[in-house]
């Protein structure tokens, strides 16, 4: 069975609390998706604006470190298109996604 998650703090959390997506106590894990047929998971990047005004570098911070974790591990795959998806799940890849929540996604100039 393959599963599609369309929602996940995980990273957010994991990178402010600095566990590892690979394997932890929150909702989510790699190693807990792995032991489905496929999964894709959209990973919201979340600012906290009560807590810090949303920014472009403070999103990327974010998004580097699952990036650092995909070159470093053979079992993640972040897709940035269906075909990404289709081919990660093929794989037998941990397939991921972004949301962008609280935060500006583009620079302004």
């Amino acid at each position: 069975m393959t599963v599609v998650d369309a929602h996940c703090d995980s990273l957010t959390r994991a990178v402010n609390s600095k566990k590892s997506l690979v394997r932890n106590d929150l909702h989510w894990d790699m190693e807990r998706a792995l032991k489905y047929d496929g999964f894709v998971q959209v990973l919201a990047v979340f600012q906290n604006p009560d807590r810090r005004k949303p920014s472009f570098d403070n999103a990327m911070k974010y998004i580097r470190e699952a990036e650092r974790i995909e070159r470093q591990t053979c079992f993640f795959k972040l897709c940035r298109s269906f075909e990404d998806i289709k081919n990660g799940i093929e794989d037998k890849k941990v397939c991921a996604c972004w949301a962008l929540k609280a935060a500006k996604p583009r620079r302004k100039t």
